[in-house]
């Protein structure tokens, strides 16, 4: 995600700390101490399979004691702090073992990614997954939540169909004010999905318009194999889906649908009770999927969350697939 953008969300979020490593050469900076780790992981999925073997001694300063070691690595020491600074404030050309080693968990790893444009150094395989060559798998697989068995439908099919949407909804040359467009939309995830998974895409203006705005974020969630999909674009939420996660990752888990739009509770970015109901739908579904989908926001099982909160006619309208709230969807009247 863009640092200023991540920076704020950060802030706003009260950010802890994590740690991450990467697959890149050992580190030649001065050290005071050193950590020799060696690590055999073996991250398996869908498609994007991938099976390594990353040994690596990095010097590093150690200002605190040694803590045990997990169990798919084997480390003499680490470094551990509750005071670490928030990722965006460090420098921009650190790989995924120099987060590991300053003590940084994966999801602030992950972050940092974010923050800093993705860097291809801390993602060899360019699947949307940082350091997962130096993290144990159970860590990225906790982040991310993905399951062993991955869904059926790619994202670049359900890309195609937002951006089939875009380019059907702005032939025409009288755009009404509230719509920013055409959109070109770019996605750097590469993992299959299923119904009802999340992921975040960039909007790239492609012309200019008097209401025009800079690149957005699309939030998406999938409906249907077939890659239909609703979203919702703005220029103030996660640039990436690794900004999602971590806004998933450091807010309240256990929610249910009322908690969602209750003024006394804060959900952070999932919170809507400010906005449009099409927008607390969407944000309720959002943060059941993240959730793992649980039954108790969705009672009857139909894969629609929270839906005795809203009007079923909306609920029906949004979910024919589109942008989010609903007045942005109407081009042609």
């Amino acid at each position: 995600m863009r640092r200023t953008a991540s920076a704020a969300i950060g802030i706003a979020m009260i950010l802890g700390a994590c740690s991450p490593a990467d697959t890149a050469a050992p580190s030649t900076e001065p050290t005071t101490g050193t950590v020799d780790q060696s690590t055999t992981l073996a991250a398996t999925t869908t498609t994007v399979a991938t099976t390594a073997t990353v040994g690596a001694t990095t010097a590093v300063s150690v200002t605190t004691t040694a803590v045990p070691t997990a169990t798919t690595t084997s480390t003499t020491a680490t470094p551990t702090s509750t005071t670490l600074p928030d990722v965006w404030w460090l420098a921009d050309d650190l790989f995924c073992r120099d987060l590991y080693a300053l003590g940084y968990a994966y999801p602030e790893a992950a972050l940092y990614w974010s923050t800093f444009d993705t860097p291809d150094r801390m993602d060899a395989d360019r699947n949307g997954m940082p350091c997962e060559t130096v993290y144990p798998q159970a860590d990225v697989v906790a982040f991310w939540g993905q399951s062993a068995t991955l869904g059926t439908t790619m994202i670049t099919v359900v890309s195609a169909w937002v951006q089939n949407w875009y380019d059907g909804a702005f032939v025409r040359d009288d755009m009404p004010d509230e719509i920013t467009g055409p959109l070109q939309v770019q996605c750097s995830d590469s993992w299959p999905v299923e119904v009802g998974d999340v992921f975040v895409c960039r909007g790239i203006p492609q012309t200019e318009h008097p209401n025009s705005l800079e690149t957005a974020s699309l939030l998406i969630l999938v409906l249907d194999p077939s890659g239909k999909a609703i979203w919702s674009a703005g220029t103030s939420g996660p640039d990436d889906t690794a900004g999602l996660r971590y806004a998933y990752h450091v807010a309240p888990k256990g929610l249910s649908c009322d908690d969602l739009i209750d003024q006394s509770v804060n959900a952070g970015p999932f919170s809507r009770y400010a906005s449009p109901p099409d927008d607390a739908f969407f944000y309720s579904m959002v943060y059941w999927s993240l959730e793992g989908r649980p039954s108790y926001m969705d009672p009857d099982g139909n894969g629609i969350p929270c839906e005795d909160l809203y009007d079923a006619e909306r609920i029906e309208r949004i979910l024919e697939g589109g942008p989010v709230p609903l007045y942005v969807r109407d081009v042609s009247s």
